[in-house]
């Protein structure tokens, strides 16, 4: 699953309707014993989520766009967070998901994060901008990029010490990724004494003494984990609990939780939300369609019943056909507005194919 650094909503529906959808599509089959209901197990999930990122209160306000008002920049992008955990995925891409929060908001998302990922056991792959070292230290492994090379990939209490052994000074109380981002810009990065000569000093140079380090050959040898019998067992199991989730209606081979229907009924709820979300507009469509349908119609009365008329009655009728033609070519643009949001869904389903590929390289 991916979250984007975008925020793609229908800017009409609420918060709360954004996310019924995204629970109805995600109610597993077999509930757990404490759930009296499917939909007062979907309630508590929902709730349980808006809680989790503070955001409970912003269930009634539309979520809202750069013309429609709703919620703040912030908020949007706690509902957006909270639309992907829905999912329950078991590898899970946050592109720079703390965009628009405070430090502390990151940081409480960082350590749900966290969380999640030691209860669930998940991957979690995150990408961050100026993150401090308390979101920092809540990490395992660390990716340092230059240009395309891979510098450094390991556990992140090594990450430090083993740039440091390459000549680059870290001071007392800086922020470890920004050090170690740092190291990759000649502007940025600071030499030790004696380094001088010897540093490297490209991201080739860089890339070299991490090939050589033990650092990667440990990490290499993490790529044969799929093959023990430890991820095979467990690649087992989460199939199994997989099948357990999903509805008894659908195929084997199917992407989704809930059946056809319930899919169908989710979806014509929503449609029906955007609309009303966006009442101004539904009654203007309706008031003008009711006003072309009077002048229309007063083209019938007194109308010649014989071949005089014909000509009056033709008109009349190409004319009602020809009004509703082009109101429905407006539906166009609300087609095209929603293909984003649409695909940002589609993105959402793992293909079962990809299951076993997700658990044995998380």
């Amino acid at each position: 699953m991916v979250n984007t650094e975008e925020e793609l909503f229908y800017p009409t529906l609420t918060v709360g309707e954004t996310m019924d959808f995204a629970t109805r599509l995600n109610i597993p089959s077999t509930l757990p014993k404490n759930a009296e209901s499917r939909e007062s197990y979907r309630q508590e999930f929902k709730n349980f989520l808006l809680d989790s990122m503070g955001i409970g209160h912003t269930e009634n306000t539309k979520v809202g766009d750069a013309f429609v008002r709703g919620v703040s920049g912030g908020e949007r992008k706690r509902v957006s967070i909270i639309e992907t955990l829905c999912t329950r995925g078991s590898v899970m891409c946050w592109d720079n998901s703390t965009r628009g929060l405070d430090a502390s908001t990151a940081l409480e998302y960082t350590r749900a994060l966290r969380s999640m990922t030691d209860v669930m056991g998940i991957a979690t792959v995150v990408t961050l901008y100026q993150a401090g070292n308390g979101i920092y230290n809540l990490f395992d492994k660390v990716l340092v990029l230059d240009e395309g090379k891979q510098v450094y990939y390991g556990p992140l209490e090594q990450a430090r010490p083993f740039m440091e052994a390459q000549g680059f000074i870290c001071s007392d109380g800086a922020n470890v990724a920004d050090y170690l981002t740092g190291v990759t810009v000649p502007s940025e990065r600071q030499i030790k004494p004696g380094f001088e000569s010897r540093f490297p000093r490209n991201n080739l140079d860089l890339h070299q003494a991490y090939s050589q380090s033990p650092i990667k050959a440990a990490a290499y040898r993490e790529l044969d984990y799929p093959d023990t019998d430890e991820a095979k067992t467990n690649t087992q199991a989460f199939l199994e609990a997989v099948a357990m989730d999903k509805s008894t209606k659908l195929r084997k081979n199917s992407p989704m939780t809930v059946s056809f229907l319930d899919q169908v009924k989710a979806c014509v709820t929503r449609q029906y939300q955007i609309i009303w979300g966006d009442k101004s507009t539904f009654f203007i469509k309706q008031g003008t369609t009711f006003v072309q349908a009077l002048v229309s119609g007063s083209l019938f009365y007194n109308a010649p019943d014989n071949t005089a008329g014909l000509f009056i009655k033709g008109g009349a009728l190409f004319l009602a056909l020809l009004f509703n033609a082009l109101m429905a070519m407006s539906e166009v643009t609300d087609s095209y507005a929603g293909r984003p949001i649409l695909a940002k869904h589609k993105n959402f389903v793992s293909k079962p194919s990809t299951l076993k590929m997700h658990l044995t390289a998380g």
